[in-house]
């Protein structure tokens, strides 16, 4: 006799489990309350009229190739497309900044926009790597009803020697705010934790 699984919601998330449960002889059952499956990955249409509501960007397609993978699944029809620029913002006050899509030309942006900041980006870049690398070790990559690993404890614990403090205790917004002045800039880098529905002002 199969397991029963039920899923509530229908996001990205809900979709990667159904798939890998049934993948390993589930009998999965989805709950969605909209009339379409996808979460923020969908469409809008009013009016003749038709907005995508999301995802504007994945951060991690290696995820998408790597559930398939697993799951034995053909994923051609899925195509991701690099953009370059990555993205145009536009201020109130009228000024453009025009995003690239590589580390190097990023910090020689802000070395257009703010004298010797480009030396603070890659700081930037260092701790949010460490940080990335932490967290995909001992919790994106983990399972949660099971005991850490060995490795799991000691990263954790080695971590203790290189992260400051502050981060642990401060907030996503000062992090930045240390290494970007630039108001601008500022609010470009602000809006990521907002992807995932948090505020830079509260997001660790």
């Amino acid at each position: 006799m199969k397991k029963r699984l039920i899923i509530v919601g229908s996001g990205l998330g809900g979709l990667s489990l159904a798939l890998r449960a049934s993948s390993n002889d589930w009998e999965v059952s989805i709950l969605e309350r909209n009339d379409t499956l996808g979460g923020k990955l969908n469409i809008f249409e009013q009016n003749g009229f038709r907005f995508d509501t999301g995802p504007s960007l994945i951060t991690l397609p290696q995820v998408f190739a790597e559930l398939f993978e697993q799951c034995g699944v053909e994923h051609e029809h899925l195509r991701f497309r690099h953009l370059v620029p990555l993205t145009q913002y536009r201020f109130a006050n009228g000024e453009q900044i025009t995003y690239p899509d590589t580390l190097p030309a990023t910090a020689a942006l802000l070395e257009r926009i703010e004298a010797d900041r480009g030396r603070g980006y890659w700081q930037l870049m260092a701790t949010a790597a460490k940080l990335f690398e932490l967290s995909s070790r001992t919790f994106f990559e983990s399972v949660p009803t099971e005991i850490p690993s060995r490795e799991q404890v000691q990263m954790l614990l080695h971590s203790l020697r290189w992260l400051p403090l502050r981060n642990a205790w401060g907030n996503y917004a000062r992090t930045v705010d240390r290494h970007i002045t630039s108001p601008q800039l500022r609010q470009i880098f602000y809006r990521y934790p907002t992807y995932v529905g948090s505020s830079p002002y509260r997001a660790p």
